[in-house]
């Protein structure tokens, strides 16, 4: 019979430089009030909750010698190992990078001493994101507040010009003017004009509907459905926004521009989360969260495990630099053979064989499409794995040896273009009421020179890299108003990323058209192999393109197999 174990962990203590609890609970509940969504507190803390931690179901230590295979080395693989790791399992993590851990959590440093960096991937921390806070709680990381956005960046629409006041007045009486907006769109405060539309469409679900946002479920109710068989456009359409409108939008979101044709679902999920609110960043670089799990999961015998002695803790193997290429069931036990190689192998290589008592997918949904699987999984994963969309996302980093931002006032944020680059975001170390900021424009820095996504980072990316560095130089310098060719002498180094040609991501993150969330979402989650196989990460989650959904999926997927350990062993 099980026995609970008699020193269970704690939840861990915030560095002192992080919010509590109390204090981002009290910021969420600040903003829910702000847009009449009291009600929505308790499910919204209750649902991005950390998972029971999984010794409640099993002792520690207690399935030493049962092999779990762990695809992936991103968070989500990295959560459900360090989960695993407490009850003693022998655990194989594979991942086709062999010089970097962390999957889409990319921090690319420009000097050894790692003080000029920028991000790939992930950036942003949002405050009701528990599982992440429950992580980097743990692991004792420091978080900075993240600056979204400053009233002297820019945006720069149609070859006009200006800054972003946090009213809008200056996109109002410079940009508006620009498209051919009806008289009550004309006379409506931007960003009023876009943002009353997702308040709309919340307002008239009500909580119980509401945290459907949060839940994977085979089916929805009726009235979520129809948000989730809804694209932006057609949700900005039915609420009788104009053409002139929605291109005014799409201008100046550039982002929303790009995912017009995305189900509106994913759009007022990250609303409903309030996720563009109180943000935060890990000081040094997001990377610090994946290299924290990483030199956990390589000691011996490390301190985020209170209570649980060293010979209780399973044992971590690392194949990086190895693909997965086959996973098959066993014909004689179920187990899952997984077959694998280094990578790349271009002309010769030679296949491994691994049997596993369980096998947990940790890769998006583009990835497994390269996998041989037989026998094949159930149909719906199968056209999961076929038709799951990963949107591509271009990145473009410029060391600076000035800032010559700041010589035009901006701290931080983020302006916006309708050009190709479509949005240039700025380091925040300087921020000017930002404790020992030193506030000097003649410093190095990193700036962020182009992020976007869709057919633009297609067009983008695409690009050999000596003509994308051009063509976001050139953006640069419109946006900003300096003279042609100027960043030439500023800029001393440049480093992209095209995620659609990553080879161990295919893409950024899911992106589902109307109707497919209640297609291919709950397919996408269910086990496979008669519950050998599991899933985890963003593809699979209710908080796409968020370290949330993949931590929170690596959290469950592991309880997962030891909810079906438990279950064959009381079997035999």
């Amino acid at each position: 019979m099980y026995q609970y174990p008699k020193i269970l962990p704690e939840t861990p203590a915030p560095n002192p430089n992080n919010p509590t609890d109390e204090q981002r609970h009290d910021m969420l509940r600040t903003s829910l009030n702000k847009a009449g969504r009291n009600d929505d507190y308790t499910n919204i803390i209750g649902l991005l909750s950390p998972s029971q931690d999984i010794t409640r179901y099993a002792n520690p230590g207690e399935f030493k010698g049962r092999k779990v295979g762990i695809i992936g080395a991103g968070l989500a693989g990295m959560s459900a190992a360090f989960e695993l790791r407490k009850l003693g399992y022998d655990i194989t993590i594979f991942d086709p990078v062999a010089d970097r851990i962390g999957g889409r959590v990319y921090t690319y440093y420009f000097d050894k001493e790692k003080r000029l960096y920028g991000e790939f991937g992930a950036t942003r921390i949002p405050i009701s994101h528990e599982t992440t806070w429950h992580y980097i709680n743990l692991f004792k990381l420091n978080t900075i507040p993240y600056i979204n956005a400053d009233p002297n960046t820019f945006t720069y629409v149609r070859n006009i010009r200006v800054r972003n006041d946090l009213e809008g007045q200056n996109i109002f009486h410079s940009i508006y003017p620009l498209f051919n907006l009806p008289s009550k769109e004309a006379n409506t405060p931007w960003p009023e004009l876009y943002y009353k539309v997702s308040r709309y469409y919340l307002s008239n679900l009500t909580p119980e509907i509401r945290k459907q946002f949060l839940m994977i479920l085979p089916r929805y109710d009726v009235r979520f459905e129809n948000i989730i068989n809804m694209s932006i456009r057609q949700a900005l359409n039915l609420y009788g926004l104009s053409s002139a409108a929605i291109n005014l939008i799409t201008s100046v979101m550039p982002i929303t521009g790009s995912t017009i044709d995305n189900s509106f679902e994913g759009t007022l999920n990250d609303d409903y989360t309030m996720d563009y609110f109180n943000l935060y960043r890990i000081d040094g670089g997001m990377a610090n969260l994946p290299l924290a799990f990483y030199s956990s999961l390589s000691s011996p015998n490390p301190p985020e495990y209170p209570g649980i002695p060293q010979s209780a803790l399973g044992r971590i193997t690392w194949k990086r630099g190895h693909a997965v290429y086959g996973l098959y069931k066993s014909g004689t036990d179920g187990k899952v053979v997984v077959k694998h190689r280094a990578f790349p192998s271009y002309t010769h290589y030679e296949d491994s064989f691994e049997t596993f008592d369980y096998v947990i997918c940790a890769i998006t949904m583009s990835q497994l499409r390269l996998v041989d699987i037989q026998p094949q999984f159930s149909e719906g994963k199968m056209e999961a794995i076929k038709n799951v969309v990963n949107l591509d996302a271009q990145k473009t980093l410029f060391l600076c040896k000035e800032r010559f931002w700041e010589k035009q006032g901006i701290f931080g944020g983020s302006s916006y273009t309708d050009g190709i680059s479509q949005i240039i975001s700025y380091p925040q170390d300087h921020t000017p009421n930002m404790q020992n900021s030193a506030n000097s424009f003649s410093e190095p820095g990193v700036l962020t020179a182009s992020y976007n996504v869709g057919q633009d980072a297609i067009r983008l990316g695409h690009a050999h890299v000596s003509s994308r560095y051009r063509f976001v130089r050139e953006d640069v310098e419109r946006v900003h108003g300096l003279p042609e060719k100027y960043l030439e002498s500023i800029v001393l180094d440049h480093k992209t990323v095209d995620w659609f040609q990553e080879y161990y991501a295919k893409g950024a993150f899911r992106a589902l058209l109307p109707g497919l969330k209640t297609e291919l979402l709950y397919p996408s989650s269910v086990p496979e192999f008669n519950n050998r196989v599991f899933f985890a990460g963003e593809q699979v989650s209710t908080k796409n393109a968020w370290i949330q959904g993949a931590l929170q999926t690596g959290m469950s997927a592991a309880n997962d197999v030891a909810c079906y350990s438990i279950i064959r062993k009381h079997q035999k």
